[in-house]
């Protein structure tokens, strides 16, 4: 839409300072300012997000509001996030098509600070102790790993060397991830998935309760797929039912696990867990670019053949794991070729940064992915540490530096200079 009155060009003005952090572009430029009413000095915006699960939404929401109130020539605020908006290329700017350099879709009808210190303060201290646990997995997930490579730390449990995959994975990133998606979607039910990971990072820390672990951890894994239909109710979104999938296979793990099978067994299912996850997330980003037919034909492609491997790995494990491999090389081939990062390089400091970030783990996933067909799946050793850490440290932490700047502000509502 385009100003009609001069307050209304007022606002839009201000609207355009607020930057999408990840491609360096004004939302008003990105076609997410869906309608702005102006009477007498009440302003009314409303904005869209192409995710209803993504955090920045209800951060940028809160953010314009400050903005607005701020404003002398402004007597009351009212901002909201339209949950059923859909958005299409068509609502690109030329300036945003350009610097995004998307093709133009058919007819149709110098410092940088993410996040702001501002309202919602005390929703932000609650979400404290879900990060809590989080960076306990992590902390003792790392030194279970410390352990497993032959360091002698008295202090730390012997039980955590072979906690080391759950306290990452389902512990640390468990937690993280199903926050993400509770403050994307801004219902208190949603935060029953971060609750319930965070117990089982508590039961995995406790030993009498290890036995609870998979159990609690099951439970936030149903809450987070519960989370992802609810979204799909609203409206389907390919993202978000390739979000799902990782989510089921994130529940087909801890199964794996919780039935008494080695750990070893249920990891192709937590690697699918957070590859698919991040390859939602970036399909949903791709749609800025006027995705073509054939990318989303070769993405869904890609992610059957991701699932058909982890599955033909439960009967037959050395063709399951290439096939799974297969699947991980062209992923990673589709998301140095496709995704917008790849037009951010010449972005501000902070879209380089992610962009830098992003195209890297990609590398390490076609690392991961070459390790597995060479040589098949392993149980242990040398090969075992090399193909899955260059996914879960290389390819996934990867993701989590690129988003830092993003998803901290989101939840923790902090200002992250850069």
């Amino acid at each position: 839409m385009s100003p009609s009155t001069p307050m209304q060009a007022r606002v839009f003005d201000l609207l355009s300072t607020v930057i999408d952090p990840e491609l360096g572009i004004n939302i008003v430029d990105l076609g997410l300012v869906l309608d702005v009413q102006c009477n007498d000095g009440e302003v009314s915006v409303t904005i869209g997000m192409t995710s209803l699960t993504c955090p920045v939404g209800p951060q940028m929401r809160d953010e314009i509001a400050y903005r607005l109130e701020t404003q002398p020539w402004v007597r009351r605020a009212h901002v909201s996030l339209d949950r059923d908006f859909r958005w299409t290329p068509d609502r690109l700017s030329e300036s945003a098509r350009a610097a995004l350099g998307a093709p133009k879709p058919a007819e149709t009808q110098p410092h940088q600070t993410t996040g702001s210190a501002t309202g919602h303060a005390e929703l932000a201290k609650g979400r404290l102790p879900f990060l809590l646990f989080g960076a306990l997995s992590l902390l003792a997930g790392l030194l279970g790993g410390l352990l497993r490579i032959g360091w002698s730390i008295e202090v730390v449990p012997a039980g955590w060397v072979t906690l080391h995959g759950p306290l990452m994975v389902c512990g640390f990133l468990g937690v993280v991830i199903t926050l993400e998606r509770a403050v994307g979607l801004e219902k208190a039910w949603g935060y029953a998935a971060p609750a319930l990971a965070g117990a089982g990072v508590a039961a995995m820390l406790i030993p009498p309760l290890h036995g609870f672990a998979p159990i609690l951890l099951a439970g936030a894994a149903l809450a987070m797929i519960t989370i992802y239909v609810s979204v799909l109710f609203r409206g389907r979104s390919l993202p978000t039912f390739i979000e799902l999938l990782g989510a089921l296979c994130w529940l087909v793990g801890i199964g794996v696990w919780l039935s008494g099978a080695p750990v070893y067994q249920a990891v192709p299912w937590w690697a699918l867990f957070l590859v698919l996850t991040i390859a939602g997330e970036r399909l949903e980003l791709n749609s800025f670019l006027t995705p073509t037919p054939f990318r989303r034909a070769s993405f869904l492609f890609l992610t059957t053949v991701s699932l058909a491997g982890a599955a033909l790995g439960a009967i037959e494990g050395p063709l399951g794991a290439r096939v799974l491999g297969v699947a991980f090389v062209g992923l990673s081939l589709w998301l140095l070729a496709f995704d917008v990062a790849r037009t951010r390089l010449s972005g501000d400091a902070l879209a380089r940064f992610i962009a830098v970030c992003l195209l890297s783990g990609y590398a390490w996933l076609a690392v991961s992915g070459s390790l597995l067909l060479a040589h098949g799946m392993q149980a242990a050793g040398l090969l075992y540490d090399a193909t899955w850490h260059a996914l879960f440290v290389g390819f996934v932490f990867g993701m989590i530096f690129a988003h830092a700047p993003i998803v901290f502000p989101a939840v923790l509502r902090v200002p992250v200079p850069m």
